[in-house]
């Protein structure tokens, strides 16, 4: 099992993402690399990449394969959910989508989801030109499934991965599976928060300057905890404070239906 913890949505470090067929804003993300050769041409995984976008129920997965012979050989892939997290995929709960790839544009391939319980139901469908077309390459694909299809809510740790459609083929991991716990927590502004430490600075200093003693110590205060706020909002930390709590939530609520 990898366990793997990625930048909240709201970081400064990575944009947010766009089902455009354009690959430029997974710079940066968490992802899985694959060696070449343990798959069949077209579907010889190399990296596979997951994220959440600011405020936004959907999960984000990037799939890139080894550019294959010919370059619009078609990509059939599976895309597995442990959705309660014991380590097995053939629970009622958990659930897995199909990935079709067909790189037939010259800009764009057409990529469609289906999702699906366990039981054989269909959960949704997704599709649009999000691959990569037959004059870039035709490697990368990406598409977003809803956290409300998948039935899972914020923070709840759930377990991934993927393999071919045959189930013969490549898997990646190569063995167990990706841990996540996604959590779509809003962006901060850069020049929000720049500004506010500018103006509490400023007049910090200048009731310093004129000895406005009672104002300093309130507006200090008052201030740097308004700032320590900014700075912390869509923070790894403010992540972590808002997945235990949903956890520790979610299992008092389980122990007091079992208890009724």
């Amino acid at each position: 099992m990898s366990v793997i913890w990625l930048f909240p949505p709201g970081s400064w470090l990575v944009p947010n993402l766009q089902l455009d067929g354009q690959f430029g804003d997974w710079r940066g993300r968490t992802s899985l690399s694959d060696p070449a050769g343990d798959g069949r041409s077209g579907n010889d995984f190399k990296k596979l990449s997951w994220a959440t976008n600011e405020n936004e129920g959907r999960l984000y997965f990037m799939i890139e394969r080894y550019l294959p012979e010919p370059r619009g050989h078609r990509m059939e892939c599976c895309l597995f959910f442990d959705l309660n997290n014991n380590g097995k995929y053939t629970d009622k709960v958990d659930k897995y989508a199909q990935i079709f790839y067909r790189p037939q544009g010259l800009q764009k391939g057409d990529v469609t989801v289906y999702l699906y319980s366990m039981e054989g139901e269909l959960k949704g469908k997704y599709g649009g030109r999000w691959g990569e077309g037959t004059g870039s390459g035709t490697s990368r694909v990406e598409f977003a499934i809803p956290m409300e299809d998948l039935e899972v809510y914020p923070a709840q740790f759930l377990r991934f991965y993927l393999a071919d459609i045959s189930g013969r083929s490549d898997r990646l991991p190569d063995q167990g599976d990706i841990q996540w716990a996604p959590f779509p927590v809003v962006s901060k502004s850069r020049p929000t928060i720049t500004a506010g430490c500018l103006l509490w600075l400023a007049v910090t200093i200048f009731l310093y300057h004129h000895r406005l003693w009672i104002l300093y110590y309130i507006w200090a205060a008052v201030g740097l905890c308004c700032l320590l706020v900014l700075l912390f909002h869509a923070s790894l930390v403010e992540y972590r404070l808002e997945q235990y709590t949903s956890l520790i939530l979610h299992h008092t609520l389980n122990i007091k239906y079992m208890g009724d």
